[in-house]
């Protein structure tokens, strides 16, 4: 099957051109892939229509594109989050065993809300390709090692809680710092060891405040 999908604006698809295969059709093949690696005991709890995987328990729609996914407290294998249709504006994977590094280059890049706490996803996160309409990243309580930059942000957002990994830093360098931003926070516990956090142009640095759990010396 061939398609070419050429925009996506507004939670809705303002044009697309195919050859042989309907968007719904795309979409849903989007969505098994992103469903492939999950147990037969997890599909049977989950989806509803077979056929039909954007009416699955979890799966948020508006006027029948896929603009939210939510899952909570289950174990059921790994989901494949680059598989994701582009129209995916929240995503909810909270306490359910995730084991795989996220790549944020492939992530939906109309993404507001990436909500992954309580996982055990590993690796380094590359914070300055996150999609650009990110509000809030909640990724506390990982495997995450580092190292991080806090530089070229997403300009929109607000939340960032990096809590609870593996990260051991001695600086983490920030810049241009979004306007938008109420809180980021790196560490709470031994776990994530950051020694401090500076401004890359002191002209730019922001309050202390708005990294929770620094001591306030260790921000400048």
């Amino acid at each position: 099957m061939l398609f070419l999908f050429l925009s996506v604006e507004d939670s809705h698809i303002s044009s697309a051109v195919h050859l042989d295969i309907s968007y719904a059709d795309w979409q849903n093949a989007l969505l098994k892939l992103f469903f492939k690696d999950i147990s037969e005991d997890g599909l049977q709890k989950i989806q509803t229509d077979p056929d039909d995987c954007s009416t699955w328990d979890g799966i948020t729609r508006t006027r029948q594109i896929v603009t939210g996914v939510q899952y909570a407290h289950i174990d059921v294998g790994n989901f494949h989050l680059p598989s994701l249709p582009p129209t995916v504006q929240e995503l909810f994977l909270n306490f359910c065993n995730q084991r795989f590094q996220l790549h944020t280059r492939s992530l939906p890049r109309r993404l507001q809300e990436l909500l992954l706490p309580g996982n055990k996803i590993y690796g380094v996160m590359d914070l300055t390709t996150l999609p650009p309409q990110l509000e809030k990243v909640n990724m506390w309580n990982n495997l995450l090692t580092g190292p991080i930059s806090l530089c070229h942000l997403p300009v929109h957002l607000i939340l960032l809680e990096l809590q609870g990994n593996r990260i051991s830093q001695k600086v983490v360098w920030y810049d241009n710092i979004p306007e938008t931003i109420h809180t980021i926070q790196l560490q709470y516990n031994y776990q994530t060891k950051i020694g401090k956090v500076l401004a890359v142009n002191p002209k730019k640095a922001v309050s202390p405040y708005v990294f929770f759990g620094m001591r306030r010396g260790s921000v400048q």
